[in-house]
């Protein structure tokens, strides 16, 4: 099969509640090496997304032990790559954070998506800094992807924080037009903070996805407390509406964790990846639970490749 994924990569500086420093790879880079430890011999994924200069070489670098990626639609640009600060304040890397990023990548026109369009299965749009694309280019993917049919699936993340703050974090702010953003998806993924900026609660945002055919998944992760699925046509599970049920998914555990960054990045992936296969959003979600524990005893990024070893080891893979 074949997968885009759009969004933003960055460099992170993660700064720990304990003092610690720690530089690595962040952003989409998370969504891109679980996509590429998860797939399967005949996939491909192809980024598309710009690359600043100033990391380019280091980037093509990071990437190149990977077999699955068409590096076609890379973009280099002569903005500078998103620079990430987070600071965890709460005794915990599993907590919440403050962002500072002073400057984003130029946002992904649909011109650098169009060709790719024509032979993809999937789209997973992944709002690393919230300004990877707009609604209208959105619609530009789903009128595209409606025959053959193109699954494409959203997390929502930096959608829902406000405009870059130089030396401050960026605050949380409600959107406006969120249900126009929830009628061009397949499938969509937040935390359950981001839930009440986007869309206020998830109730509102499960009845309003009843009214549209398209949506056929809402993933809302917990962290600690696991994952909640709400399936369009579920046979088990709790009724919420007449189209929607919904399943929790229990969280897993593999060890201490060390560093929760990027971990809803690689539960998107390793989700997309499984559910592509499967069409079985609740074994996707219990595959990505595992994957993600896998990630939060990781700090940040720079064993991520390890993420291959636990995955060799889950029963679908043996």
């Amino acid at each position: 099969m074949k997968f885009l994924l759009i969004g933003h990569p960055c460099v992170d500086e993660i700064h720990t509640s304990g003092g610690e420093i720690i530089k690595s790879w962040g952003g989409i880079y998370y969504t891109l090496a679980a996509m590429e430890h998860a797939a399967r011999l005949e996939d491909t994924i192809v980024p598309i997304f710009p690359i600043g200069k100033d990391e380019e070489a280091a980037f093509r670098a990071r990437l190149a032990p990977y077999k699955h990626l068409d590096l076609s639609a890379l973009q280099v640009v002569d903005a500078p790559t998103n620079k990430m600060q987070l600071f965890y304040k709460d005794g915990s890397e599993s907590g919440q954070r403050d962002e500072h990023c002073a400057c984003v990548l130029p946002p992904i026109e649909y011109d650098a998506i169009r060709i790719h369009m024509r032979d993809s299965h999937f789209v997973f749009i992944n709002m690393v800094s919230g300004f990877e694309i707009t609604l209208d280019t959105l619609r530009k993917i789903r009128s595209a992807g409606r025959r053959p049919h193109v699954f494409i699936y959203l997390d929502v993340h930096a959608m829902v924080l406000g405009d870059l703050v130089p030396n401050g974090p960026r605050k949380f702010k409600q959107i406006k037009e969120w249900e126009n953003w929830v009628m061009n998806v397949d499938g969509i993924q937040m935390n359950e903070n981001e839930v009440k900026y986007f869309s206020r609660s998830e109730k509102s945002l499960v009845d309003f996805a009843a009214t549209f055919h398209n949506i056929q998944v809402i993933v809302i992760t917990r962290g600690e407390k696991g994952t909640s699925l709400y399936i369009r046509d579920a046979i088990k599970g709790v009724e919420i509406n007449e189209i929607f049920s919904r399943l929790d998914i229990p969280p897993v555990t593999l060890g201490q964790p060390r560093d929760s960054t990027g971990c809803g990045d690689v539960f998107g992936g390793a989700f997309i990846m499984h559910y592509a296969w499967t069409r079985h959003a609740v074994l996707a979600a219990q595959f990505a639970s595992y994957v993600a524990a896998a990630k939060s005893m990781l700090p940040g990024s720079e064993d991520i490749d390890k993420l291959r070893d636990y995955i060799t080891q889950y029963p679908i893979f043996q």
